[in-house]
């Protein structure tokens, strides 16, 4: 789950607290093998993406994490939501992923923003974040995704 947290999103904080674990443990109930991992994102002012918990199995893990995130910042409405689904697709050691050869396994993302993304030219999508680049391009998050 990569969510968003710029200024404009910290009111929304509460509810992301009190749903995501609960959305978690729904999917466990279902999916007795179902793990959940945290992601966050702002903007260049602070972070494009960061992983803030490993998949796990813990909800326990998944609240702390979650009680941990601030929302600041800002000043623009896009946020970075295709940079958070890049860096977590092409860090698979980072997020958690289990293997994709695994028969029987699905990995699903939950993006969650308030704002439209940056449309982005300058990344080479090679999952390592640098003040040289820009947010990536919709075609190569699509690429790192299939």
């Amino acid at each position: 789950i990569n969510a968003e947290y710029m200024g404009s999103f910290g009111d929304d904080l509460p509810a992301q607290r009190r749903e995501i674990p609960r959305a978690c443990q729904e999917l466990q109930r279902d999916m007795k093998s179902a793990m959940c991992a945290i992601g966050s994102y702002c903007d260049h002012d602070r972070f494009l993406h960061q992983t803030n918990s490993r998949m796990t199995t813990n909800i326990g893990i998944v609240q702390n994490t979650l009680n941990r995130l601030s929302a600041s910042g800002g000043g623009d409405f896009p946020e970075s939501q295709l940079s958070a689904m890049l860096y977590s697709a092409l860090r698979p050691a980072e997020v958690g992923w289990r293997s994709t050869s695994t028969p029987i396994y699905l990995r699903v993302m939950i993006v969650i923003s308030d704002a439209t993304f940056h449309i982005g030219s300058r990344n080479n999508g090679d999952g390592i974040q640098n003040g040289r680049e820009d947010y990536p391009a919709v075609h190569q998050v699509k690429a790192a995704l299939d």
